[in-house]
């Protein structure tokens, strides 16, 4: 698959940028009738941007990349229907692809604990300003999903020209 110069160079330093970001907590608490969730340092009401869930391994050092997405209208609202969608708390009109994907993948979600970073488009513009990158920012998010090995964005193997299911099968057939 091709990749333009200019969206490589993007891509590179949007995954710079993210090493800057902090990571926000989120703590998730089961009322046996919906899902309370709460994202630490918020990330601002109506923010749009990148952003990527991680989940602290069993080992409690590593963070594993579960999910990267992008918002044009509210970040924290896409982050909430991964969580919903994966809790099964979701109403029918709350659907979210990779949440589906992990639950059929049986990702156990109260065994982990979980973080999100966050980048705001108008950061990301001005990369693409600062360094004249004239290029489109269609599925920047899968890009970087690729770079971060997300395990749920499904439409990352096929940009890369596989077509099997899941993450494991991807990196072995890469």
């Amino acid at each position: 698959m091709y990749i333009s110069d200019h969206k490589r160079i993007l891509i590179n330093e949007v995954l710079k940028l993210g090493l800057t970001k902090p990571f926000h907590k989120i703590e998730l608490n089961d009322h046996n009738e919906y899902l309370a969730m709460k994202i630490y340092d918020n990330i601002p009401v109506r923010s749009t941007g990148l952003y990527a869930i991680y989940a602290l391994t069993e080992d409690r050092v590593t963070n594993e990349c579960l999910y990267v997405g992008e918002s044009a209208w509210c970040v924290n609202q896409r982050i909430r229907r991964f969580f919903k969608e994966l809790s099964g708390y979701n109403h029918p009109d709350e659907e979210h692809a990779a949440a589906r994907k992990a639950k059929e993948a049986d990702y156990q979600l109260y065994s982990h604990e979980y973080k999100v970073k966050y980048i705001p488009w108008d950061e990301i513009y001005d990369i693409a300003d600062r360094l004249s990158l004239y290029t489109d920012f269609n599925d920047l998010d899968e890009y970087i999903a690729h770079h971060l090995k997300s395990k749920y964005n499904s439409s990352t193997y096929l940009k890369y020209g596989y077509t099997g299911s899941t993450l494991k099968e991807f990196l072995e057939a890469a």
